[in-house]
């Protein structure tokens, strides 16, 4: 009888064994799948972080044209304004101290919103007065672009026969 009982517990403790081991096995199993989830979900954390940053650097971006283009606009009047354009290049020849000779426009270009005004200045001045010029075009509150820019020396005395090409430009309505 205690053969049997000593029997029947060795059987019991070997079969408790086996269902420990069994359950060692199973919760390892589930240990190395929850591993396998937990290293993808951080390569998706990581992926996204990515995305995340991108994201912010397009916002900065995106406000930051958003007050270039709040800028640009208010420097493109709503029509075309040619005798006051020619007014303000008279001034800022004179205050530069260079002949304005001659403006011609050119034919214009319609663009997205915008059109755009191609045109030639002809002036005559020395280098020093072709900067404060152009520095007067800097700050000018309407929007011109240069395209070219061309200077020939026309005298002993210093003085350029400057050509500018350039563009500027008026809202659509």
């Amino acid at each position: 009888m205690k053969q049997k009982q000593g029997l029947g517990l060795t059987v019991l403790l070997l079969m408790l064994i086996v269902a420990g081991l069994v359950i060692c096995f199973l919760q390892y199993k589930n240990f190395v799948w929850a591993q396998a989830q937990l290293q993808q979900e951080e390569v998706l954390l990581a992926e996204d972080e990515v995305k995340l940053a991108a994201l912010k650097v397009l916002q900065q971006r995106t406000e930051q044209l958003a007050k270039e283009q709040e800028t640009l606009l208010g420097q493109l009047p709503l029509t075309a304004k040619e005798e006051q354009f020619l007014v303000d290049m008279q001034s800022a020849a004179d205050l530069s101290g260079m002949d304005l000779i001659q403006v011609r426009f050119a034919e214009r270009i319609e663009g997205e919103g915008y059109t755009e005004m191609p045109l030639e200045m002809t002036l005559a001045g020395t280098y020093h007065q072709l900067l404060d010029l152009l520095a007067y075009l800097e700050v000018y509150e309407r929007a011109v672009r240069l395209q070219d820019l061309r200077a020939e020396k026309v005298s002993e005395e210093e003085r350029l026969m400057v050509i500018l090409n350039a563009s500027i430009f008026y809202a659509q309505e």
